[in-house]
């Protein structure tokens, strides 16, 4: 099925109306939770990996559901569900009531859980969309990078909202109307025509586990899942802990909106180069280089002195052109091993929760040991930054992240593609 090239900014609507509330999550909702919600750092970290275990049952079940041979809407119906589901999870989450420590503590995780079971409904069948509609690499270049463009302005939009309000009592209820309204709106509008998203190959009526066997004993993509866990398990930690990055090396987090807008911005004017790039150097070669490149980027932070404004802002713009080059290629990547699968049943669905399943625990891992590390470093809250240990914050936020961007590049190396790019497609 080929899809009409005006599709692709469709197709990033949905990205565009959940990124503001999924940009905060990943990137404020920790130091939200201790300072506002008055949460021990551990214990955020410990309710984020302990919502792994529901993802574990929940996100294999949406999955087949949306593989089904159940007609044309079957995956638009699963997100409009969905996007109902995460707007009232990010109300709970940012505008919970006034109770004790313990019992904001069980909102807190039951939040939690509801948000990335919502996540699921909406991600996974838009996840397969993405994957089963463009004809070809160098169209779903296109149709990720527009998704990610829209991500971006999404983030942008967080990112003025941590200006203006971050340090204001009503900062939560903000971002849970802003955040909710958009979620609905984008929702509505991209399952408004069921007829413009068929399925692409047979539904798969078969049983839960089988379609997930079939994926797992497949070499290629366990080596490329594999690569994306470590990928996803550093940048989840760097994004997590961005407020206390900021603190470490710049001695207060009151940057963090501007450091952040600067990232952001850099990383649009990357995002709607990278089709061409890709076609130039190879969607493959593209993403693996990128992987390095991050890595040796945090490196760079690793052995940069507090106070260094400089050297700080030159990384910061490094691993904002690798990211935006790894949010379009690592996707492309994904829906061309998904395709080559020799298994011929409709498994997109199943393949993007396998992908989403292992970002969510590398988000939840990487929230639980920054908690740990934190702990472990001395930190309570943003005034007591100046006791915290320096050699543990600096070890948390930037060795650990360092660390997996360096396994994950040396991993990428073994993940070969099966299927030989088409004259349009560029080189290997």
């Amino acid at each position: 099925m080929r899809w009409a090239h005006g599709r692709a900014a469709d197709y990033a609507t949905l990205s565009f109306g959940c990124g503001l509330a999924n940009f905060l999550m990943m990137l404020y909702l920790v130091k939200f939770a201790t300072d506002r919600l008055g949460l021990h750092a551990g214990v955020v970290g410990a309710l984020f990996g302990a919502s792994r275990v529901w993802d574990a049952i929940s996100d294999p079940l949406v999955a087949t559901y949306s593989d089904r041979p159940s007609g044309k809407g079957r995956r638009l119906r699963t997100i409009r569900l969905g996007a109902f589901a995460l707007a009232a999870s990010v109300v709970m989450l940012w505008a919970p009531p006034t109770l004790g420590t313990t019992t904001q503590a069980v909102w807190f995780g039951v939040a939690i859980c509801f948000y990335f079971t919502a996540h699921t409904l909406v991600f996974v069948p838009y996840d397969a969309i993405g994957i089963e509609g463009p004809a070809n690499e160098e169209e779903r270049n296109r149709w990720f990078a527009f998704r990610a463009g829209a991500y971006g302005l999404a983030s942008l939009a967080g990112v003025g909202l941590l200006f203006a309000a971050s340090d204001q009592a009503y900062f939560g209820q903000a971002v849970a109307l802003v955040g909710a309204v958009g979620i609905v709106v984008s929702g509505l509008y991209f399952t408004r025509d069921e007829s413009r998203y068929p399925p692409g190959r047979n539904g798969d009526a078969r049983a839960v586990y089988v379609g997930f066997r079939e994926i797992i004993r497949d070499r290629v993509a366990r080596l490329f899942f594999a690569v994306r866990f470590l990928q996803r398990l550093g940048s989840s930690a760097l994004t997590s802990l961005a407020p206390f990055i900021t603190a470490l090396y710049l001695g207060n987090d009151e940057s963090l909106p501007l450091i952040m807008g600067v990232y952001t911005a850099a990383t649009l004017l990357t995002i709607f180069a990278t089709p061409r790039t890709a076609a130039a150097v190879g969607t493959f070669r593209l993403w693996k280089l990128c992987i390095a490149c991050t890595s040796l980027g945090l490196l760079g932070l690793c052995l940069t002195p507090r106070g260094a404004l400089g050297p700080f802002m030159a990384i910061v713009l490094w691993t904002a052109v690798t990211g935006a080059l790894l949010q379009v290629t690592e996707r492309s990547v994904m829906a061309e091993i998904a395709l080559s699968l020799e298994d011929k049943h409709a498994l997109e669905a199943r393949f993007a929760a396998v992908d989403t399943f292992l970002s969510k625990c590398a988000f939840g891992i990487a929230v639980a040991i920054g908690g740990a590390g934190l702990s472990a470093a001395g930190y309570t809250n943003d005034m007591a930054m100046a006791g915290a240990h320096e050699g543990m914050m600096r070890a948390t936020i930037a060795g650990i992240p360092m660390l997996t961007f360096a396994a994950a590049a040396a991993l990428a190396l073994k993940v070969q593609r099966r299927v030989e790019p088409t004259p349009t497609d560029g080189p290997a």
